[in-house]
């Protein structure tokens, strides 16, 4: 063809250009609204704590629960993925019991824009946002904490290990075999501290 056919077609909608993350001020509001989301608002607040996928915890059952650990099952990457579960985040649910093969989020969320909906409704003064920003927002700030000695708390290497992302360097896809779980708990800790003082 010589010219295209869709140049004249409006587009359905704008351009995600995926850079939204909230503020300290506005997880403040989350936090403080996102029980406006009812059933989901748990899920809502794992994702936030954890930076988990969006399916990730809707897939994962009491039986997956080992302590202070989650072994999240069938992942994005097919990568293991052990997330620890602060004494924040266990109180999200994951301490209720219950059977083994019962999963621990009962709303089955093929997508959390309603939920989220909600929770902007009854705040009004947030910008809109996904649940993948939520993950955005955990690693965005873990990235930004710094020691007393400017240092990073939690490395990049570990943040990438904490969202599950494949080490596609030739010594992580074959000779780093190690799972960096204590690392991924202090990284997780801290961020669980930082939100719990916010």
């Amino acid at each position: 063809l010589e010219t295209n056919v869709m140049q004249h077609i409006e587009k359905p909608a704008s351009e995600n250009v995926r850079e939204r993350y909230l503020s300290d001020e506005e997880i403040k509001l989350f936090l403080a609204n996102v029980h406006h989301a009812g059933s989901a608002a748990n899920h809502l607040k794992t994702l936030l704590y954890t930076g988990m996928r969006l399916r990730e915890p809707l897939r994962c059952t009491f039986g997956d629960i080992d302590g202070e650990r989650l072994h999240v099952p069938d992942t994005k990457n097919g990568l293991d993925f052990v997330v620890y579960l602060s004494p924040t985040v266990r109180t999200f649910g994951f301490d209720a019991g219950g059977e083994a093969d019962e999963r621990i989020f009962k709303n089955s969320l093929t997508a959390a824009s309603k939920p989220i909906l909600k929770v902007l409704l009854a705040i009004r003064t947030i910008k809109p946002f996904s649940a993948h920003d939520l993950r955005r927002t955990m690693v965005t700030k873990l990235s930004s904490m710094r020691d007393d000695d400017g240092r990073r708390i939690v490395t990049k290497e570990v943040i990438d290990k904490m969202i599950n992302h494949k080490d596609r360097t030739t010594s992580g896809i074959h000779y780093d075999k190690y799972d960096y779980y204590e690392e991924k708990k202090a990284g997780w800790q801290a961020w669980s501290d930082w939100l719990d003082a916010l």
